[in-house]
């Protein structure tokens, strides 16, 4: 049988695995401001419905650390972490009624940028 300090050990480490996999936006609003402007930048110089290759995404955008970068008609979609379902990641856009996804699944986090997880 383990020790005490054996499972306190085990607890912690398993606790904080658990709190470091958690999706989650980021709350620096300086680094959100510069994604959001950086996004609505890309809407207005790049055509819709294409993929961004790494080596093209701004700094703004880049400090997220997003998967992948997609810019639609009207919305730059930040892909933080892809799923099944929709995944985990943050959309830009001027107007909400442009969200891609139903507005019970998304969270305004600042002007113009909205965070989203599965749905």
């Amino acid at each position: 049988m383990p020790s005490l300090r054996t499972c306190l050990a085990l607890i912690v480490l398993t606790t904080v695995g658990l709190a470091d996999g958690c999706h989650r936006s980021v709350i620096d609003h300086a680094g959100l401001t510069a994604a959001t402007h950086d996004s609505l930048a890309l809407l207005a110089t790049r055509s819709a419905n294409r993929s961004l290759p790494p080596h093209q995404w701004p700094a703004g955008i880049m400090a997220l650390r997003p998967e992948r970068i997609i810019v639609r008609d009207r919305v730059v979609e930040i892909v933080a972490q892809s799923y099944f379902d929709g995944g985990w990641g943050y959309y830009v856009t001027t107007d909400p009624k442009d969200l891609p996804m139903p507005r019970e699944c998304v969270d305004r986090i600042g002007p113009d940028i909205y965070w989203h997880g599965p749905c």
